[in-house]
């Protein structure tokens, strides 16, 4: 299947009751006058991302506000409703949810859960200490189970997510993995040709020609994201090389030539995870039996996912969890995005629907 079509038109008739088809039926009526801005969170592609507090309650958002001139631009906008779509079919613990969208003539808006902990790839650089050493590795188990968990969620419901990586794991107030930003998850039956996704964590099969691949690629990302979790870096070289089309080209090249250079203190069983991840379609671990294979690792033998979902504490995770947001609730936003002031010409957005109780969410791309 190509993009072409939004994901809820590309449910055949004989799979139309499948769940994958299914938007959540709670609604969130909060209107737009009912917000105040806290502070800026940081830049994303077609705009910024604010946090937000509910009038008269201490309830906070994080809202993400996109520019309808520079999606138009960027002739993004099936995507930013796809996005949309997908983000309304998904409700896992490990995936930021979202509440509603607002518009209004400028812009467009999703109105998201808040994950007040930061990122991944910002506690992977302000604290290594707590993954590269041998007996900080459960604490990278902590973090591939949650993202096992939100990828188990997004495949029952027939998406392909294609954008893990660690900027895209935020951890929110307790201190746990939720993924983010659903821009390149697509609904796929069978198989899709679009070459999507961040060059490093792209599976070999989504760069080779024609490109065709399914929901297992998500699991040849969690074994380059494990990866570079433990070693700090990412496996697979592209010699520096800025111009995409050949960054993709040495990156498909150390790929096929495979000789993935562990850290002398990675250990075996995490090794052994990694590289049944990082394997040719086919004989990849999750391939067959989906995200119960990946759990069902020796590496877990000692964890009790149900524990992890309910977020309760256990014995294998003595550091519970391994970063207390509470206490570092800056620390872990990348200061680059949180010293960026907001873009001057988002620096007035919701002028226009401040009040206007009558502002609906957006659905389809006419109403751009």
């Amino acid at each position: 299947g190509d993009d072409s079509a939004p994901p809820m038109n590309r449910v055949d008739s004989l799979q139309s009751s499948i769940v994958a088809g299914k938007s959540r039926n709670v609604r969130c009526e909060l209107r737009f006058d009912q917000l105040r801005r806290v502070t800026h969170l940081g830049r994303g592609g077609f705009g910024s991302v604010v946090l937000m507090e509910e009038v008269g309650s201490n309830v906070r958002y994080a809202l993400k506000v996109m520019s309808k001139g520079l999606i138009k631009d960027a002739e993004m906008q099936h995507q930013v409703c796809w996005e949309r779509d997908i983000l309304l079919m998904l409700d896992s613990p490990f995936i930021i949810h979202l509440f509603r969208t607002y518009k209004d003539a400028q812009f467009v808006y999703f109105l998201l859960e808040a994950a007040t902990g930061g990122n991944l790839f910002s506690v992977l650089h302000s604290h290594p200490e707590l993954f590269n050493t041998p007996s900080k590795h459960v604490n990278v188990a902590f973090y591939v189970a949650c993202i096992i968990f939100g990828l188990e969620h997004i495949h029952e419901r027939r998406i392909v997510y294609r954008d893990l990586k660690p900027e895209n794991v935020l951890l929110d107030g307790r201190g746990y993995g939720k993924l983010c930003d659903m821009g390149f998850a697509r609904f796929v039956l069978g198989k899709t040709n679009t070459l999507a996704g961040t060059p490093e964590y792209m599976a070999p099969e989504i760069i080779a020609f024609p490109h065709a691949h399914d929901q297992n690629v998500d699991w040849w990302s969690l074994g380059v994201l494990t990866f570079e979790l433990v070693a700090g870096q990412t496996p697979f070289e592209d010699d520096g090389i800025a111009d995409p089309q050949e960054k993709l080209i040495a990156i498909h090249r150390s790929q096929k030539r495979g000789a993935i250079r562990y850290p002398p203190s990675c250990p075996s069983h995490v090794k052994n995870f990694i590289s049944r991840l990082l394997r040719p379609v086919g004989q990849r671990l999750g391939q067959e039996g989906g995200a119960a294979a990946v759990k069902g690792h020796p590496w877990f033998n000692d964890v009790n996912f149900i524990k992890v979902y309910r977020k309760e504490p256990q014995p294998v995770f003595p550091n519970f969890p391994p970063i207390d947001v509470a206490k570092t609730p800056d620390q872990n936003f990348a200061s680059e995005f949180t010293k960026m002031p907001m873009p001057s010409q988002l620096e007035n957005f919701g002028s226009a629907v401040v009040g206007d109780q009558t502002i609906a969410g957006f659905s389809k791309v006419d109403q751009f």
